[in-house]
Protein backbone atom coordinates (compact mmCIF):
# COMPACT_ATOMS: atom_id res chain seq x y z
CA UNK A 1 0.00 0.00 0.00
CA UNK A 2 3.06 2.52 0.21
CA UNK A 3 3.19 3.58 -3.35
CA UNK A 4 5.84 6.73 -2.88
CA UNK A 5 8.34 5.05 -2.31
CA UNK A 6 9.98 1.87 -4.16
CA UNK A 7 13.20 2.25 -2.92
CA UNK A 8 13.01 2.51 0.64
CA UNK A 9 10.16 -0.66 0.36
CA UNK A 10 12.92 -2.64 -1.47
CA UNK A 11 15.91 -1.73 0.64
CA UNK A 12 13.50 -2.96 3.92
CA UNK A 13 12.35 -5.99 2.19
CA UNK A 14 16.29 -7.37 0.97
CA UNK A 15 16.92 -6.41 5.11
CA UNK A 16 13.91 -9.14 6.40
CA UNK A 17 14.91 -11.60 3.29
CA UNK A 18 18.77 -11.40 4.78
CA UNK A 19 17.54 -11.57 8.60
CA UNK A 20 15.64 -14.82 7.57
CA UNK A 21 18.16 -16.61 5.79
CA UNK A 22 20.36 -15.62 8.51
CA UNK A 23 18.06 -17.28 10.45
CA UNK A 24 17.71 -20.41 8.32
CA UNK A 25 14.38 -19.88 7.15
CA UNK A 26 12.35 -20.82 3.96
CA UNK A 27 12.14 -17.19 2.07
CA UNK A 28 9.78 -15.94 -0.39
CA UNK A 29 10.98 -12.61 -2.04
CA UNK A 30 7.74 -11.95 -3.41
CA UNK A 31 7.50 -8.83 -6.22
CA UNK A 32 7.04 -8.42 -10.32
CA UNK A 33 10.67 -9.45 -10.78
CA UNK A 34 10.65 -8.63 -14.49
CA UNK A 35 13.89 -7.55 -15.47
CA UNK A 36 16.51 -10.39 -15.75
CA UNK A 37 19.48 -7.84 -14.88
CA UNK A 38 17.68 -7.20 -11.84
CA UNK A 39 17.11 -10.34 -10.59
CA UNK A 40 20.58 -11.24 -11.63
CA UNK A 41 21.87 -8.61 -9.19
CA UNK A 42 19.43 -10.16 -6.46
CA UNK A 43 20.39 -13.76 -6.62
CA UNK A 44 24.33 -12.67 -6.88
CA UNK A 45 24.21 -9.97 -3.50
CA UNK A 46 22.01 -13.21 -1.50
CA UNK A 47 24.34 -15.87 -2.91
CA UNK A 48 27.90 -13.90 -1.68
CA UNK A 49 26.27 -14.26 2.07
CA UNK A 50 24.30 -17.36 1.56
CA UNK A 51 26.12 -19.78 -0.85
CA UNK A 52 24.43 -23.25 -0.01
CA UNK A 53 20.99 -21.84 0.01
CA UNK A 54 18.71 -23.42 -2.62
CA UNK A 55 17.32 -20.59 -5.06
CA UNK A 56 13.74 -21.30 -6.99
CA UNK A 57 12.06 -18.96 -9.18
CA UNK A 58 8.41 -19.16 -8.95
CA UNK A 59 6.88 -17.81 -12.08
CA UNK A 60 3.35 -17.23 -12.12
CA UNK A 61 1.94 -17.85 -15.31
CA UNK A 62 -1.64 -15.77 -16.07
CA UNK A 63 -3.18 -15.40 -19.09
CA UNK A 64 -3.03 -11.65 -20.37
CA UNK A 65 -6.69 -11.20 -20.58
CA UNK A 66 -7.20 -12.63 -17.36
CA UNK A 67 -4.92 -10.63 -15.92
CA UNK A 68 -6.83 -7.27 -17.17
CA UNK A 69 -9.97 -8.96 -15.78
CA UNK A 70 -8.57 -9.45 -12.12
CA UNK A 71 -6.70 -5.78 -12.11
CA UNK A 72 -10.18 -4.29 -12.47
CA UNK A 73 -12.03 -7.10 -9.69
CA UNK A 74 -9.28 -5.32 -7.36
CA UNK A 75 -10.42 -2.59 -4.73
CA UNK A 76 -7.28 -0.96 -5.76
CA UNK A 77 -6.34 -1.06 -9.51
CA UNK A 78 -3.94 -0.13 -11.80
CA UNK A 79 -4.64 1.76 -15.35
CA UNK A 80 -4.73 -0.57 -18.43
CA UNK A 81 -1.18 1.22 -19.37
CA UNK A 82 0.72 0.12 -16.86
CA UNK A 83 -0.61 -3.94 -17.09
CA UNK A 84 0.57 -3.71 -20.77
CA UNK A 85 4.07 -2.29 -19.75
CA UNK A 86 4.81 -4.81 -17.01
CA UNK A 87 3.79 -7.73 -19.63
CA UNK A 88 6.33 -6.21 -22.49
CA UNK A 89 9.18 -5.84 -19.90
CA UNK A 90 8.25 -9.47 -18.51
CA UNK A 91 11.86 -11.30 -19.41
CA UNK A 92 11.17 -15.45 -18.99
CA UNK A 93 13.72 -16.34 -16.10
CA UNK A 94 16.45 -18.76 -17.12
CA UNK A 95 19.02 -21.05 -15.19
CA UNK A 96 21.74 -18.90 -16.45
CA UNK A 97 20.43 -16.29 -13.96
CA UNK A 98 21.62 -18.19 -11.04
CA UNK A 99 18.57 -20.32 -10.29
CA UNK A 100 19.17 -24.02 -8.65
CA UNK A 101 15.49 -24.22 -9.82
CA UNK A 102 12.15 -22.70 -11.71
CA UNK A 103 8.88 -23.47 -11.37
CA UNK A 104 5.85 -22.00 -14.06
CA UNK A 105 2.69 -22.19 -11.64
CA UNK A 106 -0.38 -21.60 -13.74
CA UNK A 107 -2.85 -19.48 -12.30
CA UNK A 108 -6.43 -19.46 -13.79
CA UNK A 109 -9.53 -18.20 -12.12
CA UNK A 110 -11.10 -21.37 -10.51
CA UNK A 111 -8.48 -24.77 -9.92
CA UNK A 112 -10.92 -27.18 -8.05
CA UNK A 113 -9.83 -29.37 -10.81
CA UNK A 114 -6.57 -28.28 -11.98
CA UNK A 115 -5.50 -30.91 -14.39
CA UNK A 116 -8.33 -30.92 -15.99
CA UNK A 117 -9.10 -27.03 -16.37
CA UNK A 118 -5.80 -26.76 -17.10
CA UNK A 119 -6.03 -28.59 -20.30
CA UNK A 120 -9.06 -27.01 -21.12
CA UNK A 121 -7.87 -23.50 -20.61
CA UNK A 122 -4.37 -24.02 -22.56
CA UNK A 123 -7.03 -25.51 -25.73
CA UNK A 124 -8.74 -22.29 -25.03
CA UNK A 125 -5.58 -19.84 -24.86
CA UNK A 126 -4.18 -21.38 -28.51
CA UNK A 127 -7.67 -20.97 -29.93
CA UNK A 128 -7.81 -17.35 -28.94
CA UNK A 129 -4.49 -16.63 -29.77
CA UNK A 130 -4.00 -17.63 -32.55
CA UNK A 131 -7.56 -16.88 -34.32
CA UNK A 132 -6.37 -13.05 -32.81
CA UNK A 133 -2.64 -13.67 -34.98
CA UNK A 134 -4.13 -14.84 -38.02
CA UNK A 135 -6.68 -11.48 -38.37
CA UNK A 136 -4.20 -9.22 -37.35
CA UNK A 137 -2.59 -9.91 -41.19
CA UNK A 138 -0.15 -7.37 -42.90
CA UNK A 139 2.84 -6.66 -40.26
CA UNK A 140 2.66 -3.44 -41.91
CA UNK A 141 6.66 -3.58 -42.00
CA UNK A 142 9.53 -2.26 -44.71
CA UNK A 143 11.44 -6.13 -43.01
CA UNK A 144 8.16 -8.10 -43.54
CA UNK A 145 6.42 -9.32 -46.81
CA UNK A 146 4.84 -12.02 -45.27
CA UNK A 147 1.49 -11.20 -43.01
CA UNK A 148 2.35 -12.13 -39.53
CA UNK A 149 0.60 -15.92 -39.39
CA UNK A 150 2.30 -16.58 -42.53
CA UNK A 151 5.60 -16.02 -41.45
CA UNK A 152 5.77 -17.64 -38.53
CA UNK A 153 3.92 -20.75 -40.04
CA UNK A 154 7.15 -20.43 -42.67
CA UNK A 155 9.55 -20.02 -39.74
CA UNK A 156 7.93 -23.15 -38.29
CA UNK A 157 8.22 -25.47 -41.53
CA UNK A 158 11.89 -24.00 -42.09
CA UNK A 159 13.00 -25.32 -38.34
CA UNK A 160 10.87 -28.39 -39.25
CA UNK A 161 12.72 -29.06 -42.65
CA UNK A 162 16.13 -28.82 -40.65
CA UNK A 163 15.23 -31.18 -38.76
CA UNK A 164 15.90 -28.93 -35.62
CA UNK A 165 14.48 -29.72 -31.90
CA UNK A 166 10.48 -29.66 -31.25
CA UNK A 167 11.66 -26.94 -29.16
CA UNK A 168 13.14 -24.71 -31.82
CA UNK A 169 10.14 -25.54 -34.36
CA UNK A 170 7.44 -24.60 -31.58
CA UNK A 171 9.71 -21.25 -30.56
CA UNK A 172 9.89 -20.71 -34.80
CA UNK A 173 5.95 -20.59 -34.69
CA UNK A 174 5.46 -18.27 -31.86
CA UNK A 175 8.18 -16.25 -31.76
CA UNK A 176 6.16 -12.89 -33.15
CA UNK A 177 3.00 -13.62 -31.98
CA UNK A 178 3.55 -10.74 -29.67
CA UNK A 179 3.73 -8.68 -32.44
CA UNK A 180 -0.40 -8.77 -32.60
CA UNK A 181 -0.31 -7.43 -29.32
CA UNK A 182 2.42 -4.73 -29.38
CA UNK A 183 2.12 -2.51 -33.25
CA UNK A 184 2.89 0.79 -33.09
CA UNK A 185 2.33 3.29 -36.21
CA UNK A 186 5.64 5.08 -36.84
CA UNK A 187 5.30 8.19 -39.08
CA UNK A 188 8.89 9.94 -39.79
CA UNK A 189 9.33 12.21 -43.18
CA UNK A 190 6.29 11.22 -45.01
CA UNK A 191 7.18 7.54 -44.15
CA UNK A 192 4.86 5.22 -42.75
CA UNK A 193 5.05 1.83 -41.05
CA UNK A 194 4.96 -0.61 -38.14
CA UNK A 195 6.85 -0.80 -35.11
CA UNK A 196 6.76 -4.26 -32.53
CA UNK A 197 8.62 -3.06 -29.59
CA UNK A 198 9.16 -5.48 -27.13
CA UNK A 199 6.96 -8.11 -29.11
CA UNK A 200 9.79 -11.29 -28.40
CA UNK A 201 8.66 -10.11 -24.13
CA UNK A 202 4.76 -10.63 -24.97
CA UNK A 203 5.48 -13.64 -27.54
CA UNK A 204 7.36 -15.28 -24.74
CA UNK A 205 4.03 -14.89 -22.08
CA UNK A 206 1.80 -15.92 -24.69
CA UNK A 207 3.75 -19.42 -25.17
CA UNK A 208 3.85 -20.03 -21.44
CA UNK A 209 -0.26 -18.97 -21.77
CA UNK A 210 -0.40 -21.91 -24.11
CA UNK A 211 0.75 -24.47 -22.38
CA UNK A 212 4.57 -24.55 -24.10
CA UNK A 213 7.77 -25.49 -22.12
CA UNK A 214 9.76 -22.37 -20.07
CA UNK A 215 12.69 -23.42 -23.02
CA UNK A 216 10.24 -22.67 -25.59
CA UNK A 217 9.57 -19.70 -24.00
CA UNK A 218 12.80 -18.68 -23.22
CA UNK A 219 13.95 -19.17 -26.89
CA UNK A 220 11.01 -16.97 -27.92
CA UNK A 221 12.01 -14.32 -25.01
CA UNK A 222 15.63 -13.83 -26.25
CA UNK A 223 15.11 -14.43 -30.03
CA UNK A 224 16.14 -10.86 -30.72
CA UNK A 225 19.19 -10.76 -29.03
CA UNK A 226 21.01 -11.39 -32.26
CA UNK A 227 19.94 -8.04 -33.94
CA UNK A 228 21.74 -6.40 -30.71
CA UNK A 229 25.89 -5.19 -31.08
CA UNK A 230 28.32 -8.01 -31.06
CA UNK A 231 28.98 -6.90 -26.65
CA UNK A 232 25.16 -7.46 -25.65
CA UNK A 233 25.46 -10.74 -27.69
CA UNK A 234 28.50 -12.02 -26.07
CA UNK A 235 27.33 -10.61 -22.92
CA UNK A 236 23.75 -12.50 -23.05
CA UNK A 237 25.34 -15.84 -24.62
CA UNK A 238 27.35 -16.05 -21.25
CA UNK A 239 24.03 -15.18 -19.51
CA UNK A 240 21.92 -17.92 -21.23
CA UNK A 241 25.02 -20.75 -21.63
CA UNK A 242 26.36 -22.31 -25.02
CA UNK A 243 23.17 -24.90 -25.18
CA UNK A 244 20.24 -22.29 -25.56
CA UNK A 245 22.24 -20.01 -28.08
CA UNK A 246 22.80 -22.64 -30.03
CA UNK A 247 19.61 -23.42 -30.48
CA UNK A 248 19.04 -19.38 -30.74
CA UNK A 249 20.89 -19.54 -33.46
CA UNK A 250 19.06 -21.94 -35.38
CA UNK A 251 15.69 -19.86 -34.51
CA UNK A 252 17.63 -16.92 -36.08
CA UNK A 253 18.13 -18.79 -39.58
CA UNK A 254 14.53 -19.90 -39.14
CA UNK A 255 13.18 -16.11 -38.54
CA UNK A 256 15.81 -14.50 -41.26
CA UNK A 257 14.77 -17.04 -43.91
CA UNK A 258 11.17 -16.42 -43.53
CA UNK A 259 10.53 -14.08 -46.59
Amino acid sequence: NCQDNPEKIFNIMFQRARAALKANRDTYYVATNLNSRRRISLLKSLKHLFPDTKYICIYINCPIELARERNFSRSRTVPSYVIDRQIRQIQIPWYGEGWDEIRIVNSWENDDNKDCLKEDEWIKQKKEITTRVIEYGSQKNSHHNLELYEHCKMAEKIAYDNHFSSEVIAAALLHDYGKAWTGILWEKDNYTETHYPNHENVSAVLALNMGYSLKVAALVCYHMTFYQDATAQKRWREKLGEDLWKELEQLHYCDEAAH
